[in-house]
């Protein structure tokens, strides 16, 4: 792509999370992250496993998803920002988060209700996640990762 247009800096992916409604499903445990943080953890898992009484496979229905109360989106998208920045460097992360990430992206944007197909909801609650390339920065990006550390957006970091 690069090569076709020489003009283009910065690349920018929508990808699915695969991963995550099963993370969430096991109890959405982030090792390492400070004890602050994992109480935010905590809070947002307990605001979706109370809405859906406890059984989380209530959020695999797309018509669901579309009417989540805006504190229910909100826990989901924190949850996904912590899979995705914390859990990812580790051999538990997410394949395709991995993927890109290693390759040098930085985590930009968290899109809830992204993917409402069957296998959208069924792996991720329906969110998919925005990768930023950077060319001047993917190399810098591929060494924090290789550090355990996601280089991601101001948005994202106010999640974490």
């Amino acid at each position: 792509m690069a090569a076709e247009l020489p003009q283009l800096r910065t690349f920018c992916t929508l990808s699915p999370i695969p991963g995550f409604a099963g993370w969430v499903k096991a109890g959405a445990v982030c090792d390492g992250l400070p004890r602050a943080r994992q109480e935010h953890l905590d809070a947002a898992r307990t605001t979706v496993e109370e809405a859906f009484g406890g059984d989380l496979n209530r959020l695999a229905n797309a018509p669901v998803l579309r009417t989540l109360p805006e504190p229910v989106g909100e826990a989901l998208t924190r949850l996904a920002a912590v899979y995705l920045g914390c859990v990812s460097p580790t051999p538990q992360g997410d394949p395709v988060a991995r993927f890109h990430l290693d390759n040098g992206a930085r985590l930009e944007r968290l899109n809830p209700c992204g993917d409402l197909s069957a296998k959208g909801v069924r792996q991720s609650f329906g969110m998919m996640v925005n990768y930023l390339y950077d060319l001047q920065k993917v190399e810098v990006h591929h060494e924090k990762f290789v550090r355990g550390d996601v280089a991601h957006s101001r948005a994202i970091g106010a999640l974490l």
